[in-house]
Order: C-alpha cells, then sequence, then structure tokens
C-alpha cells in the first residue's frame, strides 16, 4: 500500500465511524437489535457463527449537570454500546465491517422513521 492509500483508508474508516455515531445518537433509549452475518471483532471462535444473527445495540442518555461554569445547567450525553462494549470498540473493526454495520444501521434508521 502506499501512503495516500493508507490515508485515504484511514479518512474512509474515519467518516464510517462519525456516520454510525451520528446515526445513533438520533435513535431514542432503548435497546435495537440489527441483523448480522459476519464475525465479530474479539471473538474466540469465529468459525463458531455460520448463520445469521443480531447485534445488540444499547442507547441510554445520561444527565450531567455543570461544576463549574454554569453549575445547574443539564447536559444530555448519550451512550452507545454495541454488544455491551463502548463505542470506541468500533475503531478496532475492519473496514468491511464497519461498511456493513453502517448500512444495518440506515435500514434501522428508515424502519424507524
Amino acid at each position: 500500500m502506499q501512503p495516500s492509500d493508507l490515508e485515504d483508508d484511514l479518512r474512509y474508516r474515519s467518516k464510517l465511524i462519525e456516520e454510525c455515531n451520528h446515526l445513533l445518537k438520533s435513535f431514542d433509549n432503548g435497546t435495537y437489535l440489527v441483523s448480522w452475518n459476519g464475525v465479530l471483532p474479539g471473538e474466540k471462535n469465529q468459525m463458531k457463527n455460520h448463520g445469521a444473527r443480531k447485534i445488540g445495540i444499547k442507547v441510554d442518555s445520561l444527565i450531567y449537570y455543570g461544576k463549574f461554569i454554569h453549575p445547574w445547567k443539564p447536559y444530555v450525553v448519550k451512550k452507545i454500546r454495541i454488544e455491551g462494549k463502548d463505542f470506541s470498540w468500533l475503531k478496532t473493526w475492519k473496514t468491511e465491517q464497519i461498511a456493513s454495520l453502517l448500512r444495518e444501521i440506515k435500514s434501522l434508521n428508515s424502519e424507524i422513521n
């Protein structure tokens, strides 16, 4: 790979991750199941999953209050967990897996809206 190809791939990955994050933050609180037929990163036995299954995505809204500048102003923060792990776990995925997840999230978003 040439350095420019590597940079383009990193830009493309970051764009996919940002788009996933943006779509998931638009969801309401709750647990969403997304169909998945691939292998998740970090699975110990990757040959175990041949059939289609579902990935659980949990969206929680937490309210924090400012401490210094605006002490009583509430801030709403969305916490996104995929299969019980933090959203930053998505950075360890392969580009094809992120693109596949984004397609599934877009189809779920169109079903909800």
